[in-house]
């Protein structure tokens, strides 16, 4: 499996380091395992985004880790055929999905809200890239383009690829129970029928 990274996936880990809310905490003392055949983190979802009003909404765990989690984040998947990428990833490129989203750990029946940021540049267009996190406006997040996963099968295989979009970071979450819920807020016609996945995953590349 091949892999392309970009900056903006840095959202997982930095969001976490600078906000902080209810479950964004590391505490090992209040992890509970997921109850047997609950789902639990990769969340993985269908999502159509070409009508403004759908949303889709889902429970998860997240279960105690002994090395603990890196930063957790919302986002967008593409399927697409190895070899036929490209017609897929410059359509929802050239049409960013823009979602406003909620995340509540549920804890003995109470909901306590978590805090989605972005990573926004503070440095200059020729200076290293320094980045600050900022809470998510009203929680309304815009779709972005992260990596493409190539799955090494022939082409035209259907789906075996994918096209990761982040939406917003939530930061290191303490294990438990969570609940999921995102709004698309924009018509996009030519989204129609188009394979989209609402996903909740935890960042590979940043601790």
């Amino acid at each position: 499996m091949k892999q392309w990274i970009t900056r903006a996936l840095a959202i997982a880990g930095l969001v976490g380091s600078g906000l902080t809310a209810c479950g964004q905490t590391q505490n090992p003392s209040s992890a509970a395992a997921a109850p047997l055949g609950q789902p639990s983190i990769p969340v993985v979802l269908p999502m159509p985004v070409d009508k403004a009003g759908h949303t889709v909404q889902t429970e998860f765990w997240i279960p105690p880790k002994a090395d603990g989690y890196r930063g957790f984040y919302a986002g967008l998947r593409v399927p697409f055929a190895p070899g036929d990428d490209a017609g897929r990833i410059r359509l929802i490129d050239s049409h960013p999905v823009k979602v406003r989203l909620m995340l509540h750990r549920i804890d003995e029946g109470r909901f306590e809200p978590v805090i989605f940021g972005i990573s926004v540049r503070v440095s200059g267009p020729y200076e290293p890239g320094e980045f600050e996190p900022r809470k998510l406006p009203d929680g309304v997040a815009v779709s972005e383009g992260e990596y493409s996963s190539h799955s090494g099968m022939p082409r035209g295989t259907p789906d075996a690829s994918f096209y990761q979009l982040s939406l917003a970071g939530a930061g290191k979450l303490t294990p438990g129970q969570y609940r999921l819920e995102a709004t698309v807020l924009e018509d996009q016609p030519a989204l129609r029928g188009l394979p989209v996945f609402l996903t909740f995953l935890e960042s590979k590349w940043h601790k």
